[in-house]
């Protein structure tokens, strides 16, 4: 028997569709591009502003402008995750309900996967050495030891796309929370790896791009 066109509704019954709604089904990839290009725009002042900053530069930036950063956090790490759900849509995936980019990036096409780290890769890269590439927050407990508070911790080694994916995982929920985090004793630092995380969701649209692209070739 072959497939139905059905749709999810909100209550989260199923219905068969008629051959007008199909057409809303055909398109929703574009609507989730469009919106994750929207939450991307979104993210852009900010993460402007701090480009090619030094390190000094790019905190007093993100202290005097706070709330810019914990916006372009949020909105840049949920497009980020909207560009991997456009292209499980494409690559006829079922949907994922869950908001880690770790587990959505590991989830899609292992060729898929090879072909957005050859983009990635490809794509420039700032110079560590004299700009920085993320900015962080640390929430300190009033219980937090003296050792904790004074610990620097070092900066990440692997700027792979699946490492900074798989760090930036629980950006969209921690960061849009941000008042509501912290640990009894600890500090909690919170990291945005605004640079990488921008080089990833330009490799990633491209791929969704592509895929849309192919899809309107082969009819």
């Amino acid at each position: 028997m072959p497939a139905r066109n059905v749709r999810r509704s909100i209550t989260g019954s199923v219905r068969v569709l008629d051959p007008a709604e199909s057409r809303i089904v055909l398109e929703e990839r574009n609507l989730v591009l469009q919106s994750a290009d929207a939450f991307r725009a979104a993210s852009r002042p900010f993460c402007e502003k701090v480009a090619k900053l030094r390190i000094s530069e790019a905190v007093e930036e993100g202290r005097r402008d706070l709330g810019g950063m914990i916006a372009s956090a949020t909105n840049l790490a949920f497009a980020v995750e909207l560009y991997m759900k456009a292209l499980r849509i494409v690559n006829k995936q079922g949907p994922k309900w869950t908001h880690n980019l770790g587990k959505l990036y590991s989830d899609l096409p292992e060729k898929l996967r090879r072909s957005i780290e050859v983009t990635y890769e490809a794509a420039p890269k700032p110079d560590v050495s004299l700009y920085a590439t993320s900015l962080g927050i640390s929430i300190t407990h009033k219980d937090a030891s003296a050792e904790e508070r004074a610990t620097i911790p070092r900066g990440p080694s692997d700027e792979s796309i699946l490492a900074v994916l798989e760090r930036s995982s629980a950006v969209f929920e921690n960061w849009r929370y941000l008042y509501d985090q912290g640990e009894p004793g600890r500090v909690k630092r919170l990291p945005f790896e605004y640079d990488y995380l921008g080089i990833a969701a330009d490799a990633l649209r491209e791929h969704v791009v592509r895929g849309l692209r192919e899809e309107v070739v082969a009819k």
